[in-house]
């Protein structure tokens, strides 16, 4: 008996029903249900979705959560892993059956199954473009699909519900899936709700918000197929990248970089982090006029990205620029005026100034110096370079004596370490597809790391060079000239 149930579209709640009545005797069964609609679709009726079983088996509702008004993309996290059975009966509209399979997958159980319901919809009079659940059906990679024989009752000849074991091949070579997204799409955002929803309900109404979110658990699952075991790094996810872009980019990728960092910020909000941490700073959030400003510099393509670690308290803590120290921001890029609105809970030893901060952050001054001794000018290296952070967050910790001290992503709690790298890896992918580098050169081992994992399947080179911090003693004897030469030998510069 599958231990962890998710049930994607619940309506009016019958197949919770079902669900709840057949694992009640199972004490290490329960039932997770996501649907779009906060109340049920059908009309008629205030009630909320699922409420048949509030109405109906109320004893049942404590192996039941259930989760409304959104897409499962806002919830699948909340849900965890190791999910053994995933039912599928949503909305039965191409792409949604196949994106929500997706963002799913990541989560499932290995050698886990799925159900799906309407799979043989387009038979019927009228449905015959309903095709979204034979799409994924009929595209997954499996080693079994179950179709029981249909009865009396059921669309002459054809079953209409189907079951596919979830195996490492589905994830190996989820391009399939990808691929279906070639097929036309039958609703997009916002357009088609009242024709195909006549009662007026909401769904698919939330233009890219909630699309937006699902593109992000892809790319995670993106991820996670090629890089658990470190294998096919170039062929399913990048197979897989090339055909979400072909289907989905008009719709649904916003490659403005801003847009990429605002959504990145509004995420790591949410986040919590326990002991050592004593302070969080948002640079993105108080700075923001810094980076629009910094952002400008970012049109066309960029031939080489220089990944950071995340905000330093001097630099971009002060100014939200990457490496921003206070000299380059204003001698070399030419920001002169940001208006920053400090956090209110600022820790007395870091306090945030703007450009009236007093201190120089070394990282930066290093970092900046060398790219404005080697081009001269901010447009000469800004033509094919560009400076990303790869986290948002400035993190404040007590240290086991009692002082205030910087602390760097890999110092946090794992699991909130992990969180944190789940949004921020997402966000490079992101960035790397607006920006289209050949080269993303990690500045420091763990920039280099997560851009090693984040990025498998890019068409990108990745490297890296010292970090430019005195907290590395390899940095505090000619950094410029080690790092000009490991950029050389690498064939970056020349």
């Amino acid at each position: 008996m599958p231990a962890k149930i998710l049930e994607v579209g619940v309506a009016c709640g019958g197949g919770s029903a079902i669900i709840l009545n057949a694992i009640k005797d199972f004490t290490q069964s329960h039932l997770f249900s996501a649907d779009y609609c906060e109340k049920y679709y059908g009309g008629g009726t205030d009630k909320l979705s699922g409420y048949l079983v509030d109405e109906k088996f109320p004893e049942l509702k404590d192996k039941w959560k259930v989760y409304r008004g959104g897409d499962v993309s806002r919830y699948v996290e909340s849900v965890g892993g190791d999910i053994d059975l995933l039912v599928l009966d949503t909305a039965h509209i191409h792409p949604w059956e196949t994106l929500n399979f997706l963002c799913v997958l990541p989560f499932m159980k290995p050698d886990s199954w799925c159900i799906l319901h309407d799979v043989s919809l387009n038979y019927l009079k009228g449905r015959e473009n309903d095709l979204a659940c034979r799409y994924l059906y009929g595209h997954v990679v499996t080693d079994c699909r179950i179709m029981p024989a249909p009865d009396e009752n059921a669309i002459p000849n054809f079953s209409n519900i189907g079951a596919f074991h979830i195996t490492e091949d589905t994830r190996k070579y989820s391009a399939n899936l990808f691929e279906s997204l070639l097929c036309t799409w039958a609703a997009v955002p916002g357009v088609f709700d009242k024709k195909i929803f006549p009662h007026g309900t909401p769904i698919l109404a939330q233009d890219l918000d909630d699309i937006r979110k699902i593109i992000r658990r892809i790319f995670r699952a993106r991820n996670k197929f090629s890089g658990s075991k470190r294998q096919n790094k170039t062929a399913s996810a990048e197979i897989c990248g090339g055909f979400f872009f072909s289907a989905c980019k008009i719709y649904l990728i916003m490659n403005n970089l801003l847009d990429i960092f605002q959504r990145l910020c509004d995420e790591a909000e949410t986040l919590r982090f326990s002991p050592p941490v004593v302070s969080v700073y948002n640079p993105l959030r108080y700075a923001w006029d810094g980076f629009r400003q910094y952002a400008k510099f970012s049109h066309g393509r960029k031939r080489v990205i220089f990944l950071g670690i995340n905000p330093g308290p001097w630099g971009m803590a002060q100014t939200g620029i990457p490496f921003g120290e206070i000299n380059a921001v204003k001698n070399f890029m030419g920001i002169n005026d940001i208006s920053i609105s400090p956090p209110d809970s600022q820790n007395v030893s870091y306090p945030v100034r703007g450009l009236e901060c007093g201190r120089s952050e070394v990282s930066g001054k290093r970092l900046w110096g060398l790219f404005a001794s080697r081009f001269g000018s901010a447009e000469r290296f800004f033509s094919e370079h560009f400076v990303l952070n790869y986290c948002p967050l400035l993190f404040i910790g007590r240290t086991d004596k009692g002082s205030i001290r910087n602390l760097t992503p890999d110092k946090l709690d794992p699991s909130e370490r992990e969180r944190l790298c789940r949004i921020c890896d997402s966000a490079l992918i992101e960035a790397v597809e607006s920006l289209k580098p050949d080269y993303v050169v990690g500045v420091g081992n763990f920039a280099y790391t997560r851009a090693k994992f984040a990025l498998i399947g890019q068409r990108v080179e990745i490297t890296k060079i010292l970090h430019p911090s005195p907290a590395n003693p390899k940095a505090n004897h000619d950094w410029a000239g080690k790092t000009e030469r490991t950029l050389i030998e690498a064939g970056i510069w020349h």
